[in-house]
C-alpha cells in the first residue's frame, strides 16, 4: 500500500495558561472552576473512537457534511501531493533494457516536459541489474529508482525483497482501458505491464526460401537448420526462458524437444537484440526467440526479416516496470511508473519502439505484427517459474554443454 496515497487527520488542542497566584481565600472556588474547565477541555480534545482496521480511512456517513470531499477528490488531492513532491525531487534514475537510443530519448524527453523531472537512463541486461541492485541494497547505497524490462528479471529482484507494491497508482483504476491486464505478471502489484511482447522465431528472407520456412518448432530440429540459428545467451537473457519454459508448462513442447534443440549448434549472443542484429546482417538464417520489439527497429530500417508464428502457438507476455525499495527519489518513481501506463506515456513509448501497447486506446505501432496461430498466455505462475528456472540456469545446462 502506498503511503503517499493515504490521507490521515489528527487534532491538537492548546492548553490554557496556568494561573500562578491564587489567594487562600478563593482557593476552593478556583479549584472547582478549574476542574470543570479541565473536564470540558479533555472532552473536546478526545477524538471519536475508530476501528483499528479503518483508522486512516474516511468513514462513511448517511448524511455527509456539506464541505466533506468525495473519496475521488481526496485521492486526487493525495496524488497531487505525490506529484508536487516528485517535482521537488527533480530527478529519476532508471535501469532499463529497452529504453535505449531514440526510444530512451523520446520517453525521457516526454516525461521531463510533462513533469519537469530529469531522467537518467542506465541501459544494460536484466541479469546484470539483478546483481547491481542486490549490491546497492546490501551496502545501503541505492542508486536506482525504477527498473524496466522483462518480468523474469524484475521478479528475481522482487523475490529478494527489493521492490515495493505500486498497485494503488491512479492509472490502474482505469478498468476498461487494457488489451492485457497490467498486473498479469504479479497480482501483488509490484510489476506493472507497459507493453505486449509476442514471441516467435524470426528468419532472414534472403537466406530462407519460402519452401524452407518452418511451420512447427519440430521443423527446426531438421539437419537443414544446424548451425544456422542464433539466440540470446541463456546465462544472460531471458527471452528463451519466456518462450520455452512457458510452452513447457502449457505442454506445447516437451523436455526432449529442448534437449534436441541444444544439439543444433546454437550461436549465443549477449542479448536478443544482438542476435537479431546478426540475423539482419545475414550471419544466421534464424533468430530463435524473437519478440516483436527486438526486431522492430531492424524491420523499420528495411532489414529482410520475417516473424514465423508456429503451429504450437506464440507466447504472449507483458513487459514491466517496477519501483525499487529505498529508491532515492520515491515520489518521482511513482509518477514515472504511473505515466508509463497512461495513454500519453504509451503513445510516446510504443510508437518509438514500434510495439503493441497494453492499452486499447493506443494504436498498434508494430511494423510487422506477429499474428499467433495460437496464443499461449504467459501467466503469473509462468513468470515465477521462468524467474526460478533462469536463476537455476535451466537452459544453460541443456544447451551450453
Amino acid at each position: 500500500m502506498l503511503r503517499h496515497l493515504k490521507t490521515s487527520y489528527s487534532l491538537s488542542c492548546g492548553a490554557g495558561k496556568v494561573i500562578k497566584e491564587i489567594t487562600m481565600k478563593k482557593r476552593g472556588l478556583y479549584l472547582t472552576a478549574l476542574l470543570v474547565f479541565s473536564s470540558m477541555l479533555i472532552l473536546s480534545c478526545t477524538p471519536a473512537p475508530t476501528s483499528p482496521a479503518t483508522s486512516n480511512a474516511a468513514q462513511p456517513t448517511t448524511a455527509p457534511a456539506a464541505n466533506q470531499s468525495s473519496p475521488i477528490l481526496q485521492a486526487d488531492a493525495a496524488w497531487q501531493k505525490v506529484v508536487d513532491a516528485a517535482k521537488k525531487e527533480g530527478k529519476l534514475t532508471i535501469y532499463s533494457f529497452t529504453l535505449i537510443g531514440d526510444v530512451g530519448i523520446a520517453t525521457a524527453n516526454a516525461f521531463t516536459n510533462r513533469y519537469g523531472i530529469n531522467v537518467d537512463i542506465v541501459t544494460g541486461r536484466g541479469a546484470e541489474f539483478i546483481e547491481r541492485i542486490k549490491t546497492e541494497q546490501r551496502i545501503g547505497q541505492v542508486m536506482v529508482d525504477v527498473m524496466e524490462g522483462n518480468p523474469t528479471h524484475i521478479l528475481n529482484v522482487k523475490a529478494n525483497g527489493h521492490t515495493i507494491s505500486i498497485k494503488d497508482v491512479p492509472v490502474l483504476k482505469e478498468k476498461d482501458a487494457w488489451r492485457i491486464d497490467p498486473l498479469v505478471n504479479d497480482s501483488g502489484g509490484h510489476l506493472i505491464g507497459h507493453r505486449i511482447l509476442t514471441f516467435s522465431p524470426l528468419i532472414n528472407t534472403k537466406l530462407v526460401k519460402p519452401a524452407d520456412e518452418p511451420k512447427s518448432y519440430k521443423d527446426i530440429l531438421k539437419p537443414y537448420w544446424k548451425g544456422k540459428i542464433s539466440t540470446g545467451d541463456p546465462a544472460l537473457t531471458s527471452a528463451d526462458y519466456v518462450t520455452f519454459v512457458t510452452m513447457l508448462n502449457h505442454k506445447a513442447i516437451d523436455l526432449e524437444f529442448l534437449r534436441a534443440l541444444g544439439n543444433q549448434d546454437l550461436k549465443f549472443f549477449p542479448g536478443t537484440v544482438d542476435s537479431a542484429r546478426a540475423l539482419s546482417r545475414g550471419e544466421y538464417a534464424m533468430h530463435l526467440s524473437n519478440s516483436d520489439s527486438a526486431s522492430a527497429s531492424f524491420i523499420k530500417e528495411g532489414a529482410p526479416l520475417k516473424p514465423i508464428p508456429m503451429e504450437e502457438g506464440s507466447v504472449v507476455q507483458a513487459s514491466t516496470v517496477a519501483v525499487i525499495k529505498n529508491a532515492p527519489h520515491p515520489n518521482a518513481s511513482l509518477i514515472f511508473v504511473n505515466w508509463m501506463a497512461t495513454k500519453e506515456g504509451q503513445e510516446v513509448y510504443t510508437k518509438a519502439v514500434g510495439i503493441t501497447s497494453v492499452r486499447k486506446d493506443v494504436p498498434n505501432y508494430s511494423p510487422v505484427p506477429i499474428e499467433p496461430k495460437k496464443v499461449i498466455a504467459h501467466t503469473e505462475e509462468d513468470a515465477n517459474d521462468v524467474a526460478k528456472r533462469f536463476s537455476e540456469k535451466f537452459l544453460v545446462q541443456l544447451w551450453k554443454k
